[in-house]
């Protein structure tokens, strides 16, 4: 079952469902605009092995005025939101506008636990410059 917008909205309110911080603002008709975080991890597309350089992975930190994402490379980000239930299993995909400019978004796990609860991990790739 697709929840509404509005049941989202009213099960968020309710405690059902956490979207932490929640705007409903960001509320669409079947679905919530989550929000990339400021921070994400690079890996070096160079590294064939390990993605690991010293142990971790380079952290980068988006500017104010913005990042052009590069294609071909993964990005490892978060949501600014803690989303989750115990009651729905959530599910996150990118917003179609992005799929038709070549950004692709949790390409091998959309789909959550139910009772997850938490900032999710976003596999961001750009497919074409």
């Amino acid at each position: 079952m697709i929840l509404t917008g509005h049941e989202i909205e009213r099960l968020v309110r309710e405690g059902s469902i956490v979207i932490d911080p929640f705007d409903p603002n960001q509320i669409n008709p079947n679905s919530y605009n989550y929000r990339l975080d400021y921070k994400m991890l690079v890996p070096d597309p160079n590294t064939t092995a390990d993605p690991y350089v010293n142990g971790r992975i380079p952290e980068l930190t988006i500017p104010n005025e913005g990042y052009v994402f590069q294609p071909n490379r993964v990005y490892l980000a978060s949501t600014i939101e803690v989303i989750g239930s115990e009651h729905y299993v959530p599910f996150l995909i990118g917003r179609s506008s992005l799929g038709r400019l070549g950004v692709f978004l949790q390409i091998s796990a959309d789909l959550g636990n139910l009772g997850a609860i938490h900032r999710w991990t976003l596999e961001i790739v750009v497919a074409r410059g």
